[in-house]
């Protein structure tokens, strides 16, 4: 008889699964980059980050990742950024050279592990975490591990937090940031 814990290693399997099939952590890297940029800010003014972008790395890939976004979503480009995108594109304007270190990235804000450890705790009435000391590991984040650690490395970095100590932090932040979604 298969338990109910197995069956959350089985779901979350299959949900990983199906976002590697699909591509999607590769725009989920991008979007955690632009939401640790600040391009989704309600004050976010990309005229400003367009004349800033010639001196500032950081607002250049703002501005990149506006108009891609723009584009995505099918939405008209004014034309300052039209020029911008064909500068970009015939290799005439290349970004600023980066100071002060590597790029944010937004990995600190992974937001698909914990939102998989929360379906799965409700999903198969799990305990998202557990003490680490506990003999009984059979929470929702070790049934994630699990899941993740059955796929071959290199993980996409979205993946990579697969120990149960890195899954439970993340899932920890993001249930006190109020950022899971589901009872």
């Amino acid at each position: 008889m298969v338990t109910k814990f197995e069956k959350a290693v089985e779901f979350a399997t299959n949900h990983i699964d199906g976002y590697l099939d699909s591509g999607v952590f590769l725009f989920m890297e991008s979007a955690t980059r632009s939401s640790a940029l600040g391009l989704h800010d309600k004050d976010f003014n990309w005229e400003k980050e367009l004349e800033k972008s010639k001196e500032d790395y950081d607002s250049f890939d703002r501005v990149k990742r506006y108009c891609a976004d723009l584009i995505r979503r099918q939405k008209p480009l004014p034309e300052l950024l039209r020029m911008f995108v064909a500068a970009y594109l015939d290799d005439a304007l290349r970004p600023p050279n980066r100071e002060g270190g590597a790029p944010l990235t937004g990995n600190k804000t992974n937001m698909f592990l914990p939102q998989l450890v929360h379906r799965v705790s409700i999903n198969y009435k799990l305990t998202p975490t557990r003490n680490y000391e506990s003999d009984n590991k059979n929470s929702a984040c070790d049934a994630v591990s699990i899941a993740i650690n059955k796929f071959p490395n290199p993980k996409p970095k979205s993946l990579q937090a697969s120990s149960y100590e890195s899954l439970s932090k993340h899932y920890t932040k993001a249930k006190k940031q109020g950022s899971l979604v589901g009872k």
